[in-house]
């Protein structure tokens, strides 16, 4: 069967392909995009960044939608059904055929598909499995971007003590702090922020930081605030080089941990279940966060605005 699917063509230019799509193999599922999330890395590869292969490519893995086929060897789904996707390169198209273990039912009737646009919670509650948040921790975040207030929400559910939220966006800062109970929030730039820091730094720094800002200065902040024995989380992609004080490191006996999905063997399918069920129990709420949908027809202008980030961007989906 025929279908449409976008096409990176080359660096800052997307186009809609027909592409022949056939029935599942074994162990696969056929499903029926309905909403599909354009990640931060689907930005970089926009911009010719970040290639797994040269153009021209399909992309896309944050999908949701409906199962229409069910590949030979796959129990407990049926045509019909509503699912949460995680994983896969080509997903930015009405049908596609994914692994059985890239996919969660959803437990409850949709009426809203970015909702379930779920990877990227998938993200976070493979972080929260890894990096141990133990009764009263002081710890401190930086950026509270989409993932970083995706990670808040699931922070605010621990029994974390101090949580510090270090973010640069005033509308950020605000949402975190009207929305995801944020009630220590600062911009590290400003005279407040930096106050902070040296108060973090005076009382023998955070038990835990979380550096999700992709930043050289995050990074550096996060070197500085760290107690002894403390845990850094490298949550963020942080692209390229970059560099970490190894003195700092090995004098403060810092642990580090890189929570990326491949850091779990077994992240699909347990992550992406978990996650199914986490956010049909309101403990995500992404209402807030995807800010800007739009039809799969626009995805050029949609790309374009993810990157210039204006009009009070976060995050944005793609409908189909």
């Amino acid at each position: 069967m025929k279908v449409d699917a976008l096409w990176m063509i080359e660096a800052g230019k997307v186009e809609v392909r027909q592409v022949e799509v056939n029935d599942p193999d074994w162990g696969e599922i056929q499903i029926e995009v309905k909403a599909c999330g354009i990640c931060t890395w689907d930005q970089y590869l926009f911009l010719g960044k970040s290639l797994l292969t040269p153009f021209p490519f399909p992309f896309g893995h944050e999908a949701a939608g409906v199962v229409r086929k069910i590949g030979p060897g796959v129990r407990g789904f049926k045509p019909g059904d509503s699912v949460m996707c995680c994983g896969g390169e080509n997903c930015m198209a009405q049908l596609v055929n994914l692994p059985v273990e890239n996919i969660a039912p959803i437990s409850e009737d949709v009426t809203d598909w970015t909702k379930w646009v779920g990877e990227p919670v998938s993200c976070i509650v493979n972080s929260m499995c890894q990096v141990p948040v133990y009764p009263a921790m002081d710890i401190v975040l930086i950026g509270a971007g989409y993932m970083g207030m995706l990670k808040l929400q699931a922070l605010k559910r621990t029994l974390a003590g101090t949580i510090n939220v270090f973010e640069i966006n005033p509308v950020r800062r605000e949402l975190a702090c009207k929305e995801f109970g944020a009630e220590n929030m600062y911009d590290p730039y400003s005279p407040q922020g930096k106050a902070k820091v040296d108060e973090i730094v005076s009382h023998g720094g955070a038990d835990l930081v979380i550096e999700c800002s992709s930043s050289e200065d995050g990074l550096k902040n996060a070197e500085k605030m760290l107690k002894n024995s403390g845990a850094l989380e490298l949550f963020a992609w942080h692209r390229g080089n970059v560099s970490i004080d190894g003195t700092v490191l090995h004098l403060k006996g810092i642990r580090v941990y890189n929570t990326a999905p491949n850091s779990e063997r077994f992240y699909v399918p347990q992550r992406v279940r978990q996650a199914q069920k986490l956010i049909s129990m309101g403990v995500f709420d992404q209402s807030k966060l995807i800010t800007h949908v739009d039809s799969y027809h626009n995805a050029q202008y949609a790309l374009e605005r993810a990157l210039n980030k204006t009009d009070g961007y976060i995050k944005g989906v793609l409908t189909f």
